[in-house]
């Protein structure tokens, strides 16, 4: 046959076989370059690009394994294969040309005894194709042009291989087998001139090494970038998980530091911030009010109109305090119907002065005739106190406004505040 084939199989009818079972062991030279380009690809070298971020599809299969013309003259050292194989090859080329399809008939005769390979190649479509494509291959070792743009094919072979997830050892037996078959016929060929035939086998087989060297590449490039890509995947992963610990951690911390009902910071966070307060005060002798707040009457409330009537007031309150407070204020829930609000940098007379315009929203807002009794101690770091004690303190002007409120008996006053003696 001719050395040019019209139904030499592209690129695309190689890959195309992924939807059919995956087929191997074609060593072949897949033939996708447009019409002039081989010419082309030889002549200018394929050097890889500088740009190390341009796009795959933009560089070769040598470009992106950084196989360059000075790496092939080296690579070609490494088995022996100079310019006296290419001569030994291009002058037994016309004597072995008319046993190519020989050798290509007893290959697959034998590719297709192996149980696995059939079922790999699939079906007779596919299987003509490789035969085409191994017969130019063959016919190509004999042209004894081993530049990059042979390079080139045999690494689209290697790559299509091991995309296809085909087994190294059978790719590697293939080889074998090729070889002997090739051998074969040139001992046959060549009769009793035993020295020219040796001659011939020896550039077949370094040939034959030199490209089953160029497939491995791609099947370890291959394997490098699954494993890079499955490690990739994996770092993604476990960044992933870390971030949804860290904000499920959040979350169940600030879970941990508010009180479900309301909202608002539960006994521990107003301890932690409290303690906070208590020792910035004491540093720097900035004033410091703490406010205790009590609903009176709220059993009553839950008695005469059911709990729900009292988890509603209670949540109005704490809604009222949000909106009455600074951000640099915090509201507490200290248990029940109690509450706490710490306000730093306030002296007594403002935190009063934060209760009165509570008391007015209270009036727009509860539906419940409740009236609220608030306690104020203002600290300024000296005398020392425990956060216990500051708590106590104005828990005790609570109760003193407790009582004034019920020995008073004023409807109109809603809330009733008692500021603790300095």
């Amino acid at each position: 046959m001719s050395d040019s084939e019209d139904d030499s199989p592209t690129i695309a009818d190689a890959e195309g076989a992924v939807d059919r079972p995956p087929r191997a062991c074609c060593l072949d030279r897949e033939d996708d370059r447009e019409d002039g380009q081989e010419n082309a690809d030889r002549s200018d070298g394929c050097r890889p690009e500088p740009a190390s971020h341009a796009p795959l599809t933009s560089r070769s299969l040598a470009e992106q394994l950084r196989i360059t013309e000075h790496d092939l003259d080296a690579r070609k050292k490494l088995f022996l294969l100079d310019d006296r194989d290419t001569r030994i090859l291009r002058e037994a080329r016309q004597r072995l040309k008319p046993h190519v399809d020989e050798v290509v008939d007893r290959f697959y005769k034998h590719q297709l005894s192996v149980p696995r390979v059939d079922l790999i190649i699939g079906d007779s479509d596919t299987l003509a194709r490789l035969r085409s494509v191994l017969r130019r291959y063959v016919n190509e070792i004999f042209e004894g042009i081993f530049d990059i743009a042979y390079v080139n094919s045999r690494l689209r072979i290697g790559k299509i291989h091991h995309r296809l997830n085909v087994a190294p050892r059978l790719y590697i037996a293939a080889v074998f087998h090729l070889e002997m078959m090739i051998c074969d016929v040139i001992s046959r060929e060549f009769g009793p001139d035993r020295d020219g035939a040796t001659a011939v086998q020896r550039s077949v087989h370094k040939v034959l090494m030199f490209d089953t060297q160029l497939i491995f590449d791609t099947f370890i490039n291959g394997f490098v970038g699954e494993i890079k890509e499955a490690r990739d995947a994996a770092e993604t992963h476990a960044i992933q998980l870390k971030e949804m610990l860290s904000a499920r951690t959040a979350q169940l911390e600030a879970a941990s530091r508010k009180d479900p009902l309301t909202g608002l910071g539960n006994p521990r966070m107003l301890r932690e911030v409290l303690r906070r307060e208590v020792i910035r005060s004491e540093r720097y002798s900035r004033p410091l009010s703490v406010v205790f707040i009590d609903l009176d009457g709220f059993k009553t409330i839950n008695d005469r109109h059911g709990h729900h009537a009292g988890d509603r007031l209670l949540r109005q309150l704490a809604g009222i305090m949000q909106s009455q407070s600074r951000d640099c204020d915090t509201a507490c829930r200290y248990g029940g119907d109690e509450f706490v609000l710490i306000m730093p940098e306030t002296r007594a007379a403002g935190a009063q002065q934060m209760l009165e315009r509570m008391g007015g929203r209270l009036r727009q807002t509860f539906d419940l005739a409740v009236r609220v009794s608030a306690g104020i101690v203002e600290y300024a770091g000296y005398p020392k106190m425990t956060i216990d004690d500051l708590l106590a303190r104005a828990d005790r002007s609570m109760y003193a406004a407790k009582r004034r409120s019920k020995e008073n008996g004023d409807d109109d006053v809603i809330v009733w505040c008692e500021i603790h003696p300095s």
